[in-house]
């Protein structure tokens, strides 16, 4: 069961990787979605901020739909509440006192965002750990793979031994009843 679970991991893993890098590269302009850098490796400059803000949209939605619940709010209310938190930071503001509080105490961060150098050096490195990522999958794979060989052959061979088995039991029944019939 253990190895099953690590394989269905590499899978999703993989998968993933795939489709932000999909994503990028679908990509027009030069300013990422919330949602790619909510996606992007940890050492990204603005992966915390965009952990920050998730995590102040899905409070933010809990606590609303709670008092959807209770009739306190509309179901209206409720939708255009998430409209604002899942349209594209461009077209609402209600992380910008949360980024700009942000941004003052991580100056570093807000550098890194904007140096082209910078973001091509973890591109790079993210790039490398995909293709080393890729290649430990499909050594996994190749392992596992080779395993259950060894495994069927080994299956094979104990339902070969079990038919000869059973041949031989065949026989000794056969002596067996031959002897009774031709005692002499």
């Amino acid at each position: 069961m253990n190895v099953v679970k690590m394989v269905v991991q590499y899978i999703i893993y993989g998968v993933a990787m795939r489709i932000r890098e999909s994503q990028n590269l679908q990509k027009l302009d030069t300013n990422p979605t919330h949602t790619q850098i909510a996606k992007d490796d940890m050492e990204h400059p603005l992966h915390l901020l965009a952990g920050n803000l998730a995590r102040i949209a899905v409070a933010d939605l809990g606590r609303q739909y709670y008092y959807l619940k209770k009739g306190t709010i509309t179901i209206n209310d409720y939708t255009q509440l998430a409209r604002e938190y899942l349209s594209h930071p461009a077209d609402v503001d209600w992380m910008n006192v949360t980024i700009m509080k942000w941004a003052s105490t991580h100056i570093g961060s807000v550098q890194n965002a904007q140096n082209k150098g910078f973001l091509d050096k973890l591109q790079k490195e993210h790039h490398h750990h995909i293709e080393h990522t890729n290649h430990s999958q499909h050594k996994f794979l190749e392992n596992i793979s080779d395993q259950l060989s060894e495994l069927k052959k080994f299956y094979e061979k104990a339902k070969e031994m079990e038919e000869d088995l059973e041949v031989s039991e065949s026989i000794e029944k056969t002596i067996e009843y031959v002897k009774q019939k031709f005692t002499f």
